[in-house]
């Protein structure tokens, strides 16, 4: 599985991911205020194909995850995993000392925003806070950049990040 930051250089590539983003999320991706981070199946029959997306918000001084979305057919397979490696690597190359994540609360009983938010808390994310974010009730998550990187033994460039 190969892990690509998308920007507007790439709008082909982009665009194979667009579909997989809400609609109320969109806009973010037209305004150059964000990027994202896509999974992709290189040697599938038919091309390579979105195995995930991680949209996320240049805001002030943050990255702020909007959105995540990973093929359920390719779960617990490290998608997920290794596009957050590859968001906490691209802050730590850009100074940043924390990520926020905003997961739609989706307050209903079967728990899956547990299920979803369990994955996060895995990863170093906490200080759990409920908030409406544009009119979509959010739990917000944060993470420190340095601590997860030390956590999962990633290595970065030297000197990068403050």
């Amino acid at each position: 599985m190969n892990i690509v930051v998308l920007n507007d250089l790439q709008v082909e590539i982009r665009n194979l991911f667009k579909k997989f983003v809400p609609r109320e999320f969109r806009t973010l991706m037209e305004e150059g205020s964000s990027f994202m981070i896509g999974a992709v199946e290189p040697d599938p029959p038919k091309g390579p194909e979105a195995a995930g997306v991680t949209l996320v918000a240049v805001e002030g001084e943050e990255f702020v995850i909007k959105w995540m979305w990973v093929d359920p057919d390719l779960r617990n397979m490290d998608a997920g995993c290794k596009m957050m490696d590859a968001l906490f690597k691209t802050a730590n190359e850009n100074g940043l000392k924390s990520i926020v994540i905003q997961v739609p609360s989706l307050r209903d009983e079967k728990g899956k925003d547990k299920e979803m938010l369990s994955f996060f808390f895995d990863l170093a994310f906490g200080d759990a806070e409920i908030k409406e974010v544009d009119g979509i009730r959010v739990i917000e998550l944060c993470a420190d950049v340095n601590e997860y990187l030390n956590e999962s033994g990633i290595k970065v460039i030297s000197g990068s990040g403050t």
